[in-house]
């Protein structure tokens, strides 16, 4: 990790807009997206992908439950326990 990497995320996270920040910090945009991503991988924290990605894996944990709860459950939802 390099002190430029922090300096770029912490323009990006200010400006809340890469070509705002690269414009600031006089980068491109793209290399700027690049040193970020390089910060994230490096501190092994990446946040989730575009939004169709999250979508996606939203709509894949929907269909993983259960249409109806388990019978276990019906008490509780009645509001008798």
């Amino acid at each position: 990790m390099e002190l430029r990497h922090l300096r770029y995320f912490q323009a990006v996270a200010e400006e809340l807009n890469f070509s705002k920040a690269g414009h600031r910090l006089h980068v491109a945009q793209p290399a700027l997206s690049r040193a970020v991503k390089e910060l994230e991988e490096h501190l092994g924290n990446r946040p989730p992908g575009p939004a169709s990605e999250t979508r996606a894996r939203a709509a894949r944990d929907r269909k993983a439950l259960p249409a109806h709860p388990p019978e276990a459950l019906w008490p509780a939802a009645k509001g008798e326990l």
